[in-house]
């Protein structure tokens, strides 16, 4: 029986899960036990690494997708000529789309590479506010959390990571109620209902994907 590389295809939503589950875990050991910076850092690279190398798996799998039938390999020898209007973020690649593989380049951006983009912008962004919230009250946060972050919300993706922060609000009143009541605790960092957050929607999304969206509306937010 011969491999075919496209009979991996459907399985890479789960190996993501599986990669994003163990850097989950090793958040959760980081906030309960604890290990160094330069380990968490290790993790953070880790982390963007997975990000940025999925959706060129996934470009790459479509373009064997398209070679392996007559009728959609046409579509590897399509480039974008004049005549259509590029989206502002695509113009300065305008010249490498006139090339043969124009139209899957540009298909593979807006369907891949895109959402991996807003995913790391959103969690850069993410950091900041965290940062500045550490910086105006650094009860917020124990040591790293910040970078915990960051990660979750890079694994969690876009457009998912709109719905985080409202999922981390709710977690973190669910554990303030928690530990009030059975520890008599008032304060909550914000680390692990970040991780909780992050861990459920990354759950979710791999089971319940569709249904989510049509849930939450985020339709208009898929790239």
């Amino acid at each position: 029986m011969n491999f075919n590389f496209l009979q991996l295809v459907p399985l890479f939503p789960l190996f993501y899960l599986v990669f994003a589950s163990i850097i989950y875990s090793i958040l959760v050991y980081y906030l309960i036990v604890g290990f160094s910076d330069s380990r968490l850092n290790i993790v953070l690279w880790i982390a963007v690494a997975i990000r940025s190398a999925y959706p060129l798996f996934l470009s790459v799998a479509q373009y064997y997708i398209f070679a392996s039938d007559s009728l959609t390999k046409q579509l590897l020898n399509s480039p974008i000529n004049g005549g259509f209007s590029l989206p502002f973020f695509m113009q300065p690649f305008g010249q490498l789309l006139k090339g043969h593989l124009g139209y899957f380049l540009y298909y593979s951006w807006g369907r891949f590479v895109l959402g991996a983009v807003l995913a790391i912008i959103c969690a850069s962004v993410f950091y900041v506010f965290l940062k500045l919230l550490e910086k105006y009250n650094s009860r917020f946060f124990k040591k790293g959390e910040t970078k915990v972050g960051f990660i979750v919300s890079l694994l969690v993706g876009w457009p998912w990571f709109v719905v985080l922060i409202p999922t981390t609000f709710v977690v973190t009143i669910l554990i303030s109620i928690f530990k009030k009541i059975f520890f008599k605790k008032v304060y909550t960092t914000l680390g692990m209902p970040i991780l909780i957050a992050g861990i459920i929607l990354t759950v979710a999304t791999y089971f319940f994907s569709p249904l989510l969206f049509g849930a939450l509306d985020l339709s208009v937010l898929k790239v």
